[in-house]
């Protein structure tokens, strides 16, 4: 748990990257900004990434479900929250550190692009 909170702190500041990245490559060229994904884009843009990345799920909904309650984690102001996050996704489902990353990531840039934790 030690080596992954470090890791988890880089993560949600380069998930606004990695966010931009994805949406970057999904958005077509238009002089329009792009509108804001609806509930359900967010969800396969989610998803997606996910799946891109290798990281495990056992559905759909309760991927969103541990994002959305990640980003409730990150939100507050405990001195403990990015470990507690950590902790939360670990007990979840098994996944190695990196995945861990990459989910943190997907859930803050999707999700949570708001949390800043300096």
């Amino acid at each position: 748990m030690a080596t992954v909170m470090p890791q988890l702190m880089r993560v949600v500041g380069v998930s606004a990257g990695v966010l931009a990245g994805v949406l970057i490559t999904v958005a077509p060229a238009s002089a329009d900004p792009p509108p804001r994904p609806k509930i359900d884009q967010k969800q396969a843009l989610f998803i997606k990434y996910l799946t891109d990345n290798g990281v495990p799920f056992v559905s759909a909904p309760k991927a969103v479900a541990l994002a959305l309650s990640t980003c409730q984690i990150l939100s507050t102001d405990s001195p403990t929250r990015v470990q507690d996050a950590a902790t939360a996704i670990q007990n979840s489902i098994s996944m190695r550190p990196e995945q861990m990353q990459s989910f943190a990531a997907a859930a803050t840039g999707v999700y949570c692009s708001s949390v800043k934790l300096s």
